[in-house]
């Protein structure tokens, strides 16, 4: 006889199940027990439905209720957890449960059936994630957030995995970002427009990177426009190369956070790594390339033309830009009319990657969305103003 708890956390793992699995779970049971398939499938339902009626609520008292789940391999466990078990604080804080493992078993206390479903999708999401390298407090926040925004009946729980580049894994951290990399595979051409810190610029580096490792392409080009945010730097010194390497240094930052610098430094030397202004794109023709076009909110209408133009045979080209941080006259940024444009070709995506996406600092995201709140404030403000006028 199962003592009252036992039985409790038996009934509320069955409700937070889905029905496909919780039917199935039922016809299983009932199956080793009798062969009459006809009386399974109807005590299934039977139970199904008398379980689905009961009130979840009625299992809690005051002491919380708990749940037990088990994970198998032992090297996705600890990059699950972190040091001295980190990232089971964060969610524990995050959601107001308590949370111990023991080996390979993780045991949940929460108040609510709600919660208790939340922090087990929760650690599933975690536990997949941590297959491909280990997660720390920001991932544990981001994963769930993702657990309590998104339709989690059909999770994409295995995201697309780059290379091992200096010696990490480089995988999405949002649905977003899983999105944007699957539409780099898919097609010859992609837009991706999103707010600062979302992984752009990183994202598509990282995989152009695995391109040429695996023979796809037989170099990288990248290109921006030599703009200044919103200030004139004036005379540069020093040779043609050295006056425009300030404008490419996002770049090189990127590049050389992925490999070595004498490994970066012969792909340059050799060509397979190009970085160089828009404005040496013209009367070019990009043959067998993976070309990275970032700051496109900056590029003029004629120069879209001109870059999108440039692409050859065998090449494949991403468009990158944040709207919200135009440098030149807006009615002369070409990125959203080159999107709305080009919509109806079936070879090219565009993907949004909205501030949710951000993947630097958390403060990052709180900033974006302060200055978004006040420019939507003004916006509003504005048709007022114009009609007291």
């Amino acid at each position: 006889m199962w003592p009252f708890s036992k039985i409790k956390i038996f009934f509320l793992d069955v409700l937070s199940a889905d029905p496909t699995t919780l039917l199935t779970a039922l016809t299983k049971f009932l199956s080793s027990r009798c062969h009459h398939k006809k009386w399974v499938t109807e005590t299934a339902f039977r139970v199904y439905a008398f379980l689905q009626s009961v009130d979840e609520n009625l299992l809690m008292n005051e002491v919380s209720a708990a749940s037990l789940v088990e994970f198998s391999s032992n090297e996705q466990i600890q990059n699950l957890v972190g040091p001295e078990n980190e990232n089971l604080d964060a969610l524990e804080k995050l959601t107001g449960t308590s949370i111990t493992h023991n080996g390979n078993q993780f045991s949940i206390t929460a108040s609510t059936a709600q919660k208790m479903k939340t922090v087990r999708l929760a650690l599933e999401k975690l536990y997949a994630y941590a297959a491909k390298s280990a997660l720390d407090p920001f991932d544990v926040k981001r994963l769930l957030q993702e657990s309590l925004t998104t339709n989690t009946d059909t999770p994409r729980l295995q995201p697309i995995e780059l290379s091992r580049l200096k010696g990490k894994r480089i995988v999405p951290k949002t649905k977003g970002q899983d999105i944007y990399l699957q539409a780099l595979e898919a097609y010859p051409l992609v837009f991706v427009l999103g707010a600062a810190g979302t992984g752009k610029t990183f994202l598509s580096i990282a995989f152009g990177l695995e391109q040429l490792a695996k023979g796809r392409v037989k170099r990288i080009i990248l290109v921006r426009p030599a703009i200044e945010a919103g200030e004139k730097l004036g005379f540069l010194p020093g040779s043609l190369q050295e006056k425009i390497n300030p404008y490419l240094q996002p770049f090189y930052d990127a590049l050389y956070s992925l490999l070595p610098l004498d490994v970066i430094n012969k792909k340059v030397d050799t060509q397979e790594i190009e970085a160089a202004p828009l404005a040496y794109m013209r009367g070019r023709t990009l043959s067998d390339a993976f070309i990275i076009v970032d700051e496109a909110q900056n590029i003029t209408h004629t120069q879209m033309k001109m870059l999108l133009t440039r692409i050859g045979e065998g090449s494949r080209m991403v468009i990158t830009g944040d709207p919200s941080q135009i440098d030149i006259a807006r009615k002369e940024s070409s990125l959203a009319s080159a999107t709305n444009t080009l919509k109806q070709i079936n070879d090219v995506a565009t993907i949004f990657l909205d501030a949710s996406n951000c993947v630097r600092h958390p403060l990052v995201k709180k900033i974006m969305d302060a200055y978004r709140e006040q420019e939507q404030a003004i916006s509003k403000e504005t048709p007022l103003q114009h009609s007291n006028t």
